[in-house]
């Protein structure tokens, strides 16, 4: 059998375990031509399958199939150096997102510890945040207690002052009623003394002399009526000016009651010029020396006693005072306080939205890195299947 008479025929195909036996030399020709002609099969199948369709005929000596086996094998070195330089490119890509992919594992494990380290920081400022709350309640219990304390003092206070004014006002009508009756008494007194001493008027020295040795208002016997103050005397001195003799005179003394020619204003606009100054001159002085009498024996204690609630007073103004600028130093303690949890509560905030970004960040990135894998997956896949 020639060589010329194989015919290919590509819907035969080729068995490589077919085994032959031999008998002579023309049953090994025969062999051999049967094996090309199972190998021109197989060959135009990998062919057909890697896109050249069509197919090679190694049998004929002819130009046209030379040259069509010519072209298939240049075709197929071109493609096996087109394959070799996209297997080197793709290569020296799979080096580098290989790199960058360290560099990426890298990175995540950096911001991993930056996120733990962001957090164990975010623990301790919301421990700090907790201990600064249970101080401000604190500070504002204590707050409250001295604001209820100042408010019980202004209520004591103001009671001590209302208690102070009723005393004061007290012991001012007490004096009030206490003027009237030595005013009255006064008024008796005049008026039953007035004229006996108008009626025989002495000469100028005698007048000097009975005054000195018994003066108008003894101290020893009218002692109580000269501390009635210098009030009563004025009063008393503008009711015996103006004529008053409509005052009721003391029993004991209504014996002495002069008649009404014997008035004491009228016997001292009668006598002569002299007489009226010098017996003048005369009750001045004894007016003055009741009010000296008087401002030695005043009333001491009741001044002291209203100097004392003064003070006191004073004093607890002073008191509401320092505890109303505690309580203003509390509420910027307070203030201060609360602009510190505000400022720690938005830097707590950033920090959470940095953590928020960062895992973002490496969310994103993984996904690159899950998408260059898969790319370098495909690609790997193309290799092989060219390769193959």
């Amino acid at each position: 059998m020639m060589v010329d008479d194989i015919s290919v025929n590509p819907e035969e195909h080729y068995k490589p375990n077919t085994t032959y036996q031999f008998t002579n030399n023309e049953d090994l020709n025969d062999s051999r031509l049967a094996n090309l002609k199972d190998a021109t099969i197989y060959l135009n199948q990998q062919l057909n399958a890697c896109g050249y369709h069509s197919p090679l005929d190694f049998n004929n000596n002819d130009e046209k199939s030379a040259t069509k086996i010519v072209e298939c094998i240049s075709a197929l070195l071109q493609q096996q150096q087109k394959d070799a330089a996209y297997r080197e490119e793709m290569h020296d890509q799979h080096q580098k997102l290989q790199s960058d992919y360290e560099l990426l594992t890298f990175t995540i494990k950096t911001l991993k510890t930056r996120a733990e380290l962001s957090e164990r920081e975010v623990d301790t400022l919301r421990a700090k945040l907790i201990k600064m709350d249970d101080q401000l309640q604190s500070e504002s219990e204590k707050h409250r207690s001295t604001k209820d304390e100042l408010i019980k003092t202004k209520a004591n206070l103001q009671n001590v002052k209302s208690q102070a004014m009723h005393d004061i006002r007290k012991r001012e009508t007490e004096y009030t009623r206490f003027k009237e009756k030595m005013q009255k008494l006064l008024n008796d007194k005049y008026h039953s003394t007035c004229g006996p001493q108008g009626v025989n008027l002495p000469r100028k020295q005698t007048i000097k002399n009975a005054h000195y040795a018994a003066p108008f208002i003894s101290c020893d016997v009218d002692a109580p009526i000269v501390s009635c103050g210098f009030g009563h005397i004025e009063k008393n001195s503008e009711k015996i000016k103006q004529g008053d003799g409509d005052a009721d005179a003391h029993p004991e003394l209504a014996s002495l009651k002069t008649p009404e020619s014997y008035n004491y204003r009228a016997a001292h606009t009668q006598l002569p010029f002299e007489l009226f100054a010098q017996n003048l001159e005369e009750e001045v002085k004894d007016i003055l020396l009741a009010l000296k009498f008087e401002w030695d024996n005043r009333p001491v204690g009741v001044i002291d006693d209203f100097q004392q609630k003064d003070d006191e007073i004073r004093q607890k103004d002073d008191e509401i005072r320092q505890k109303d600028d505690v309580i203003l130093q509390k509420c910027d303690m307070v203030r201060q306080k609360d602009d510190l949890i505000r400022q720690k509560d938005e830097v707590i905030r950033q920090k959470d939205d940095e953590i928020q970004q960062r895992d973002d960040v490496i969310l994103q990135k993984c996904d690159m890195i899950r998408q260059k894998d898969d790319m370098i997956r495909q690609k790997d896949d193309v290799i092989r299947q060219k390769d193959d």
